[in-house]
């Protein structure tokens, strides 16, 4: 059977669903019966609908990691090994959290530079051929 190529709106409502479920395009892309990666990345360049549904998916896709870490940590755990693994999980999705949506999950940097004009100096020192120093301050 030959992969759909011609876009319809059940093949771009099955794919962005099961992008919100957690599966990722290459995982999807692999079932015989939707159309390749290529074909999709076509349409979401020459179709706006389908770009903002997939956007709007891979935002809902988030939201499930970030409620699947909930579920994660209130797994009771009785070995090492389940917490360690547990740190992975949690650790990866964070990690994709802050890619797929940095305003929203990502780390929040502040840059704070305020100066003070007066209280600013440079001291530079020159060392001359005659190894004697010069001295510039200002």
């Amino acid at each position: 059977m030959a992969r759909p190529s011609i876009y319809t709106k059940d093949i771009i409502d099955h794919i962005c669903q099961r992008i919100v479920d957690g599966e990722s395009l290459r995982q999807i892309c692999k079932d015989d019966s939707l159309p390749n990666r290529d074909t999709i990345y076509s349409w979401l360049q020459s179709n706006k609908a389908f770009s903002d549904q997939y956007t709007q998916a891979r935002m809902m896709q988030a939201d499930q990691f970030f409620d699947e870490m909930d579920e994660i940590i209130r797994q009771p755990m009785q070995s090492m090994i389940q917490i360690q693994q547990a740190r992975l999980q949690i650790d990866t999705m964070k990690w994709r959290l802050s890619k797929m949506l940095p305003k929203i999950y990502g780390d929040k940097v502040e840059l704070n530079s305020q100066s003070n004009r007066d209280e600013q100096s440079i001291k530079v020192e020159f060392v001359n051929a005659d190894h004697k120093e010069c001295h510039i301050e200002k």
